[in-house]
């Protein structure tokens, strides 16, 4: 009976073929485990506020009757407000420690608030009834009087457990280039739950405020001029 015959040649081939597989089954797993990475869940979409024109508060015209009519005589240009270094960003600041500003990290304003706070400068001057006209710049039209206005300060303080607002507005007479006001409204109120929403809403109730403040001193400040 013949010993079947072994083809070592054929064996070497074979041999030399398993790390290959081994390796390439390697392969595949670092592949498939490294996918957990490349398929993590994304990020968190942020969340956008808006600082609200609906909660400002309408203002009472100090103006009396006899002296409405030369008032109304008057047209104010609201210049586009400018922000100080920390708040000329759309992203919502708060504060845990002294002359340490912080981002929320998902939570931001749907625009800076330089922008969104312009109309609303305007809304509460117009509100006063002194004024002929508020416009807002740039504008081809004269006006006799001059907003500018500078975010001096909106933040969430954490350790007072409130949202402070303050704003510096300076007044000008345009025709003489006059500087007939030059003042800070400041106004803080409390924050009431947790989180950036109930940062927002408070930042609302000051920035009301603020411009109740801001739209009266002026108003009274024209009237007194005319």
């Amino acid at each position: 009976m013949r010993r079947p015959r072994f083809d070592f040649e054929q064996l070497h081939r074979i041999g030399l073929r398993r790390p290959v597989v081994s390796a390439s089954a390697s392969v595949v797993a670092v592949i498939l485990t490294g996918c957990g990475s490349l398929f993590a869940p994304a990020p968190p979409s942020p969340h956008f506020y808006t600082l609200d024109s609906s909660m400002a508060i309408a203002v009472t015209s100090p103006v009396t009757p006899a002296s409405q009519p030369a008032a109304l005589a008057s047209v104010i240009l609201v210049a586009t407000p400018r922000a100080a270094a920390g708040f000329d960003t759309d992203r919502i600041v708060y504060v845990l420690e002294e002359h340490r500003l912080q981002p929320y990290a998902d939570s931001q304003w749907i625009d800076t608030p330089s922008k969104m706070l312009e109309p609303m400068i305007s809304a509460a001057l117009s509100r006063t009834g002194v004024f002929g006209a508020v416009l807002e710049a740039p504008s081809a039209v004269d006006a006799q009087w001059e907003l500018q206005s500078n975010i001096a300060r909106l933040e969430h303080e954490v350790s007072a457990a409130r949202f402070r607002f303050t704003l510096h507005v300076t007044l000008i007479e345009k025709q003489t280039r006059t500087v007939v006001l030059v003042r800070d409204f400041d106004a803080s109120a409390p924050i009431i739950g947790t989180g950036p929403a109930a940062a927002v809403a408070a930042a609302n109730v000051v920035v009301a405020e603020v411009l109740h403040q801001m739209a009266g001193a002026c108003a009274s400040e024209v009237a007194r001029l005319r």
